[in-house]
């Protein structure tokens, strides 16, 4: 989820991403004379108009597309697409203040194209398309929140898991590794009690110190790889003293990058 930095480092987070021609390039860097001026001092055209009524989004997480036009060898720009991005926020706005005003100001649905300085004292302008996609639940209770599905694995301990997406990372964690993880946790009846996906930012944990459910599960995975845990109680946070999680058995989904 940290393609927030684009409008600073466009170059090297976009360099793997596909070139397309779903707009007209920009004639040249400079801001065009028929540019919308806002109050923050962005300048934007509308490529493609939101329907009538349509509202901004509000400052919570949200989807969006965005496409960074950059220069070749040649002189031509060439723009390069994100793909749908879903992030806080907050992390927009602490990543590229200028990306997250582009956002609040533009209608859902609508796509603009903006023009801005890249930074303190710089000349140098920066073009990117945006189009704002609507706020989203970062963290909706998965179908089968309620109990263990028929196609889970399980383990000798009663801790069963599914497969949710298989990534090309090699290695798997031991009980001394520190994770970095996104993890959102739910109760049987669907409520979310905690995910790092709502915070905007990842979790770093000793996989030593956590509940016996994840010391279990966490080794079975690689780095790039999402799995759906059921813990029961017991391997959660029932025998643990004055511990803060809820009680009874727990559902998480919990994506590994990387440990230590």
């Amino acid at each position: 989820m940290q393609l927030v930095k684009i409008v600073f480092n466009c170059v090297l987070l976009f360099a793997s991403l596909p070139l397309f021609a779903a707009a007209k390039a920009p004639a040249s860097g400079n801001v065009p004379a028929n540019a919308v001026e806002s109050a923050s001092g962005l300048h934007y055209l509308t490529l493609q108009p939101a329907k009538a009524g349509a509202a901004s989004i509000k400052p919570d997480f949200f989807e969006y597309k965005i496409s960074i036009w950059i220069k070749n060898d040649a002189g031509k720009f060439q723009a390069k697409e994100s793909g749908v991005l879903r992030s806080s926020f907050k992390s927009v706005a602490q990543s590229s203040p200028a990306l997250a005003r582009a956002a609040l100001l533009s209608p859902v649905g609508e796509t603009r194209r903006w023009w801005f300085n890249t930074g303190d004292n710089s000349t140098q302008v920066q073009i990117f398309d945006l189009t704002i996609i609507g706020n989203v639940d970062p963290a909706p209770a998965p179908a089968d929140v309620s109990a263990i599905p028929a196609n889970a694995s399980k383990t000798s301990s009663g801790l069963a898991y599914r497969v949710i997406k298989k990534g090309t990372g090699t290695g798997h964690p031991v009980l001394q590794s520190t994770i970095t993880i996104d993890y959102s946790g739910w109760t049987p009846d669907g409520k979310l009690f905690d995910s790092s996906i709502t915070r905007g930012e990842k979790a770093v944990f000793p996989l030593n110190g956590l509940i016996s459910g994840w010391k279990e599960g966490l080794p079975l995975m690689s780095p790039g790889d999402t799995y759906r845990f059921w813990i029961p109680g017991y391997l959660a946070y029932d025998s643990i003293p004055n511990a803060n999680g809820p009680k009874g058995m727990l559902v998480f989904d919990v994506t590994l990058y990387g440990f230590e």
